[in-house]
């Protein structure tokens, strides 16, 4: 049939060109490492941090029972405070009845507590009682109460400039000897119901024989 032989013949498909091999970045896998590193660090710093502020929080909570025992002592005595290096031994022992108030959890050094006689309205810059070792991350300090019952984080600095203001603070006057309210205008006086000793008077002679012994008659 002359249309037949006159149509072109089918074209023969044409084999595929191999597909081109997938391009290799090195630096992924490198990227990859980098990137469980951070988050690994970043994990341990939020582990560290939330151990040391949970520490920081039961030292502090510390303080404030030893500052509530503090001022119930005060209460007792008129306004003043107690001082001295068993200070903190005697509120634990009257107040709070357990020996884990003497120290510091994240440390385990007793609290110090100043030998300076403090009362309830003194200048609040004074000093109270702190810790004797700092601790905190990324920096350590040392927890402070003050005699207002402020308890503040203190850098080694500060805490050696408060301590040294207090060495230079005068020593306590002795206190002052009123008049008895017994006896006005005498400090000297003997307390009431003190038997005097009678003062010695001249000798008595002795009774002469045959005579009675003189028996002394109680004035009405």
């Amino acid at each position: 049939m002359p249309d037949e032989a006159k149509m072109p013949e089918a074209e023969a498909p044409r084999p595929e060109a191999p597909s081109a091999a997938p391009e290799r970045r090195p630096y992924r896998g490198l990227l990859l490492v980098v990137c469980g590193c951070v988050f690994l660090l970043m994990v341990a710093v939020g582990i560290k941090w939330t151990d040391e502020r949970r520490a920081a929080a039961e030292c502090r909570g510390r303080l404030e029972q030893l500052w509530s025992a503090a001022r119930k002592e005060a209460e007792a005595r008129g306004g003043k405070l107690p001082a001295g290096a068993r200070a903190t031994d005697e509120l634990v022992m009257r107040y709070l009845h357990h020996e884990r108030f003497w120290r510091c959890p994240r440390t385990n050094s007793r609290y110090l507590w100043t030998s300076r006689e403090r009362r309830r309205g003194d200048d609040p810059r004074w000093l109270l009682a702190w810790e004797r070792k700092p601790h905190g991350w990324p920096v350590g300090g040392h927890r402070a109460l003050f005699v207002d019952g402020r308890i503040e984080e203190l850098s080694g600095e500060e805490l050696k400039a408060l301590l040294a203001r207090e060495r230079r603070e005068p020593p306590p006057a002795p206190p002052a000897v009123g008049p008895r309210p017994d006896v006005p205008g005498n400090p000297a006086a003997p307390p009431p119901g003190w038997r005097v000793p009678p003062k010695p008077g001249p000798p008595q002679k002795p009774p002469e024989s045959g005579q009675p012994e003189a028996v002394p008659v109680n004035p009405k």
